[in-house]
């Protein structure tokens, strides 16, 4: 099968020819038509992570993918050779990625996809919309409540804004001035530049009384205590950080919430997508995953690429 392949760690990747890998117990094979880019990516090519976790050599990259099972290990149940799924590789290491023409996955990570949501939009799902979600969910919205996004401007930040909109809260999207119009269209109703200043002290200018939630995916820990003097009292803080101070939130009557990924209820997505759920998405052939890399590491991002396995 073709995939695109790194032969050390940050090395320029190449396509090439692997073996067709065979499902094991409880596995499918996946014929992937899609596959997500995420910010993992990068340092895993990189080699950042490779004293955390497993990382096999050559490695091929990618997480996220969507396509069709063709094939059906020992034990596994819930799918058929046919069956259109998506979902997020979960193994205890790196190397065996979906930038690939197939990748085997256990049944518990895969989801079917419903009708009616290609497979472009499958793939940008399940760990940037998964990761959203889990911070959404953090952040206990209701409607009608003020949540300021950071980031809002990436793949994250995207299905961030749409799943709080869909919660019925009126969102303050923190990103770079030129992507306004991008975050307005997902349904923000005030933009922040971030480049410009102080993000806290521009959301008191226009909410003096302070907001009701803040949902953060990457600002370290003395970015986010500024960020919660935005907050009122009793407003909630969802971050990914692990040392998010929560008992120092609290001294000061606000509410911190570590928060976590929920790519186990990626179905709910696909539910939301079927009915319409879209952010941008910027594809790109396999044979350019190093220029799709290459953009991802930029942090610049608007929305989310995908690589196209099978046009």
């Amino acid at each position: 099968m073709r995939a695109f392949m790194v032969s050390d760690f940050g090395a320029e990747g190449v396509i090439g020819e692997r073996p067709i890998p065979v499902p094991g117990e409880g596995e499918v094979r996946v014929s992937i038509d899609a596959a997500g880019v995420n910010a993992v990516d990068v340092p895993m090519v990189a080699g950042y992570l490779k004293d955390f976790i497993e990382t096999r050599l050559p490695l091929v990259p990618g997480l996220d993918l969507a396509g069709t099972i063709d094939a059906i290990g020992p034990g596994a149940t819930d799918f058929a050779v046919g069956d259109d799924v998506f979902g997020s590789l979960s193994k205890p290491y790196f190397g065996d990625g979906t930038f690939a023409e197939y990748a085997v996955a256990s049944t518990g990570q895969l989801r079917h996809r419903p009708a009616g949501v290609d497979a472009v939009t499958a793939a940008a799902l399940p760990l940037s919309g998964g990761t959203a979600l889990g911070l959404v969910t953090a952040a206990q919205l209701e409607p009608g409540q003020v949540v300021l996004i950071m980031g809002a401007g990436g793949g994250l930040g995207s299905y961030a804004i749409v799943l709080a909109v869909h919660a019925g809260a009126r969102v303050i999207a923190a990103t770079r001035g030129e992507l306004e119009d991008q975050v307005r269209t997902l349904g923000a109703s005030e933009v922040i530049d971030y480049t410009l200043g102080d993000v806290a002290a521009a959301v008191r200018t226009s909410h003096p009384d302070g907001i009701d939630a803040i949902i953060d995916s990457s600002s370290d820990d003395a970015a986010l205590h500024r960020l919660a003097d935005a907050l009122r009292r009793g407003g909630r803080l969802a971050s990914l950080s692990r040392s998010l101070d929560v008992e120092g939130l609290a001294k000061r009557g606000l509410i911190g919430v570590k928060a976590s990924g929920a790519v186990d209820r990626i179905a709910e997505l696909a539910e939301l997508a079927a009915k319409g759920l879209r952010i941008p998405v910027k594809t790109y052939p396999l044979g350019e995953a190093g220029r799709a890399l290459a953009e991802q590491a930029t942090r610049q991002v608007r929305g989310k690429l995908v690589l196209v396995i099978r046009p």
